[in-house]
């Protein structure tokens, strides 16, 4: 019975005929034959529409849409309303998928029925010619994603470190019916993650690698800044807990974990959308000294000042962070929280 779920694998494609035919490939010849893959083709130049369509005349599960460039929350929303499955499967079109990929997450999510959102760990694959800059920040991000996700409370774990990436997820389609679909982000697989993790959906991940992961010279990752990253992810979790707590931070007087340029932005972005709270210090455990003249405290420090709240903007040290804080008795949420 569960083998006969659907799952709608969700490809957009803009100019990807070099390592298309590998991704769909993987996809077609999965131990896992209940599919339909659906590739958006957001006004590809190169060819691959032909290329696709040549796959469509010797194999019915492959389908197409091919329209004027649109970006790709769009073309990930379109294919979700195109989407007939029980369960939605990510995939990319430089990617190249384990056979068994989809066994594994349909036996998992039918075994597991509070999971709505899976993921799985990968293994990198790397682009002739790729710059050693980009090999350590795809190194550093496929590092970090092997972090396991505490069941006990996936959202603060989701919101520790990004878990997973999203080429290797599958969700159960009433997910987008209770949290609706990608919204407007740079960030827009992480911005989802969030709303399903705040909203008390179950997310989970595969701990062995089920996906090949291409790392690019021209990765959408490392296209952006880190600073418009950054002002993103801030600025929806702050909101967040502007809806949380909003009374209490109106007003508060807070510290900002990191002194940084995302402690520097996230001093900016709590200035705009809270003005009546105030910066007391900085927290850094390696820095001294002042930023927007505001001091820079060690953590042993942080007691003395007696913060209503503190917000923590690194990465790296995030979770030493959270530990730090939860030791001297503080509630997450409540009186800190990771907005980086």
């Amino acid at each position: 019975m569960f083998r006969e779920r659907l799952v709608s694998v969700i490809l957009p494609v803009y100019n990807g005929e070099k390592y298309l035919r590998e991704a769909l490939e993987s996809m077609l010849h999965q131990t896992y034959k209940n599919l339909e893959i659906i590739i958006i083709n957001d006004g590809s130049k190169d060819r691959t529409s032909s290329i696709v369509h040549e796959y469509m005349q010797q194999d019915q599960r492959v389908l197409m849409v091919s329209r004027e460039n649109r970006g790709l929350v769009a073309s990930l929303n379109e294919g979700i309303r195109l989407a007939k499955g029980e369960y939605i499967a990510r995939m990319d079109a430089d990617d190249i998928a384990h056979l068994d990929r989809f066994e594994k997450q349909v036996d998992y999510l039918n075994r597991h029925k509070e999971i709505y959102l899976l993921g799985s760990n990968y293994n990198l694959i790397y682009e002739e010619n790729l710059s050693e800059e980009r090999k350590k920040r795809h190194e550093g991000t496929h590092r970090r994603s092997q972090e396991p996700i505490d069941p006990s409370d996936c959202f603060l774990s989701i919101n520790e470190t990004m878990k997973f990436i999203h080429p290797t997820i599958m969700m159960r389609r009433e997910l987008f019916d209770i949290v609706g679909g990608y919204r407007d982000f740079k960030i827009e697989d992480l911005e989802l993650y969030f709303r399903v993790g705040a909203s008390g959906l179950g997310i989970a991940k595969i701990e062995e690698p089920l996906l090949e992961y291409r790392a690019r010279e021209d990765s959408k990752s490392w296209a952006d800044t880190r600073a418009e990253q950054s002002k993103e992810i801030m600025d929806m979790k702050l909101d967040y807990l502007r809806k949380e707590l909003d009374d209490t931070l109106k007003t508060a007087n807070y510290m900002i974990w990191g002194a940084d340029i995302s402690g520097s932005i996230a001093y900016e972005l709590i200035g705009n959308k809270m003005p009546g709270a105030r910066c007391i210090a900085y927290i850094d455990p390696f820095k001294d000294g002042a930023l927007h003249e505001i001091p820079i405290i060690h953590p042993e420090q942080i007691l003395q000042r007696k913060p209503d709240y503190i917000y923590i903007c690194t990465q790296a040290g995030a979770a030493s962070a959270r530990r730090f804080l939860k030791e001297m008795g503080l509630n997450e949420i409540e009186r800190y929280f990771k907005i980086s």
